[in-house]
């Protein structure tokens, strides 16, 4: 075992872990070629085993609601009502059960910490800001800002227009009426 986990990570020694995680993949090794060596084996049995099986599963001399298979079949429907019956109770207890534990963990963990300790914030930070193309948004932004700023200052140079426009108009109105005050005095 040891030359095992030896080979798996060549020169360290075995850590309890390393030792463990190889018997593993020991174990799911000899699995694997299990399966296969009963699926090659199984092929030919199949065929032998299946007319065998049916004269098992609906014996020819029986009524269909005593046969094994007709109880197979309703055990089978009445499994698969109680599965879903389990399932929609285990999620409704998850979804009470899952937000309360959390609440309880950031009770008891630092998450500012435990984030500094774990996220590489700077990178993560370039990243964000290479997938969002920043650069861009300022410029677009900028852009809109002084579009709307530029907007602005013509509105109100318009306004000033028309102020100082009327202003004009009424000092000619005036300048008019003076000079047709004192038009027909020179007259006489």
């Amino acid at each position: 075992m040891d030359q095992l986990a030896n080979s798996a990570v060549p020169n360290r020694a075995p850590s309890p872990k390393g030792v463990a995680a190889v018997s593993v993949d020991v174990a799911l090794g000899v699995v694997a070629k299990s399966r296969s060596a009963m699926v090659i084996a199984a092929g030919p049995l199949q065929s032998l085993a299946r007319p065998f099986a049916n004269v098992m599963l609906r014996p020819p001399l029986l009524p269909s609601r005593l046969q094994p298979a007709t109880w197979l079949a309703r055990a089978a429907h009445r499994g698969v009502a109680y599965r879903s019956e389990v399932l929609s109770e285990v999620q409704d207890v998850l979804d009470l059960l899952i937000p309360a534990v959390v609440t309880e963990l950031l009770h008891h963990v630092d998450l500012n910490q435990l984030v500094r300790q774990n996220v590489d914030v700077v990178t993560l930070a370039e990243e964000v800001i290479a997938e969002i193309d920043l650069p861009a948004i300022i410029r677009d932004s900028t852009g809109a800002v002084a579009s709307d700023t530029l907007l602005g200052v013509r509105m109100q140079s318009i306004s000033a227009d028309a102020a100082i426009g009327r202003a004009m108009e009424r000092l000619r109105l005036r300048l008019a009426r003076r000079t047709a005050v004192t038009s027909p005095a020179r007259a006489t």
